[in-house]
């Protein structure tokens, strides 16, 4: 449902006559469809082509109907989110800034109720950035402990994204970003090595002794931190848990669930169920359970394939 805030605003720019939305401005009277199987695309393009400077006028007129001014919930005394929000924000900053261009298009600020330049908001997250990063030497000072580095890769850019965190010991649960980096092309070993090894002397500029350094079971990860482990005697190398579980997991799914996942995904394709994470090692299981949870028609062949297939997973899920 449209917000009354928002109405008021379209209201000032259109005429709503059923499902058309018609133009207020003197001698152009376009009209275009309007409603919820419509949208409001189209309208406020022709403002943006046809109208701007009205456009920003209104805009400025209707500022002080907002939402949230970003440069205050960055800058906010009470602003809680979570630490792992802001990890989240700190990484894709220091490893890909994000285009922020859309903060300065008129119709943007006029839809969502805010004027706030795009350099504004990409200045206050790389400050965040860098406030995570003083937050973690603070914490990480006089402390030992392991690192872990993740990656993944953009699908739009094919760029290589690793991410690295430090976890003390005798902290449970407990963990800080450290850096950030992008690669290009394949993940090289080389290239991964060298920037494990600068965040270790970093850390250990103020006192964080790395005893350990967790990777997931990539080839390129194992033999960087294998190379680290030998001219690091101290630093061992270990394979992440939680990638093991998966491909075990990947492996009882693809070769023996076979007929599950055809289940599964016939009615993820007919949207009963979301579709599942592959790297995600319960993710599977948890879509099995829940389609025999709902109330639909299984056949007798498909509720057996899908009870067979749980007794599978159940056990390797319960380890955790």
């Amino acid at each position: 449902m449209m917000s009354s805030c928002k109405k008021a605003r379209y209201d000032e720019l259109f005429t709503i006559a059923g499902n058309r939305a018609i133009c207020k401005q003197p001698d152009c009277r376009s009209s275009y469809a309007w409603g919820r199987q419509h949208g409001t695309t189209h309208p406020l393009n022709h403002y943006k082509e046809k109208h701007p400077a009205v456009l920003q006028s209104h805009y400025e007129a209707t500022a002080g109907c907002t939402s949230q001014n970003i440069k205050t919930f960055f800058q906010s005394k009470n602003n809680r989110m979570p630490l792992k929000e802001k990890m989240a924000i700190a990484v894709c900053m220091g490893s890909h800034p994000l285009p922020f261009s859309f903060f300065d298009d008129t119709t943007i600020q006029w839809a969502f109720g805010f004027q706030i330049s795009a350099k504004t908001v990409k200045d206050e997250v790389i400050s965040l950035y860098c406030r995570i990063q003083e937050q973690g030497k603070v914490e990480l000072s006089n402390k030992k402990g392991t690192l872990a580095i993740d990656g993944w890769a953009n699908p739009v850019t094919k760029q290589k994204h690793i991410c690295v965190v430090a976890q003390p010991i005798l902290m449970e649960r407990k963990i800080y970003f450290v850096s950030s980096t992008v690669m290009q092309g394949e993940l090289d070993a080389d290239a991964l090595m060298h920037f494990l090894i600068d965040q270790i002397t970093e850390l250990q500029s103020y006192g964080f002794t790395t005893i350990g350094i967790v990777g997931d079971n990539a080839r390129a990860q194992q033999a960087a931190i294998s190379r680290i482990s030998d001219e690091f005697l101290s630093i061992c190398q270990i394979r992440c848990g939680a990638h093991t579980m998966n491909l075990v997991l990947k492996r009882i799914i693809t070769q023996a669930c076979r007929s599950a996942v055809q289940i599964v995904e016939k009615f993820v394709n007919k949207g009963i169920i979301k579709r599942y994470v592959q790297t995600r090692w319960n993710s599977f299981h948890d879509k099995v359970v829940e389609l025999q949870g709902k109330q639909i028609i299984l056949t007798s062949d498909e509720n057996n394939e899908l009870q067979r297939c749980e007794q599978l997973l159940k056990p390797v899920i319960n380890l955790l």
